[in-house]
């Protein structure tokens, strides 16, 4: 991945095994396949995925 330094120079870094990243603020979680709803909504059932 390429980033940006202050001084104007791109340096290019490699991410391996990153344990923990912290989210923005505005980050939401996003959907697993079979998840069932966030009890924002109608929950799915698992008949519905087809």
């Amino acid at each position: 991945m390429w980033v940006p330094l202050e001084d104007g120079r791109t340096v290019l870094v490699r991410l391996r095994n990153v344990v923990s990243v912290e989210p923005p603020a505005d980050w939401e979680r996003p959907r697993a396949p079979g998840d069932l709803g966030d009890g924002d909504g109608e929950a799915l059932s698992p008949d519905s995925a087809i």
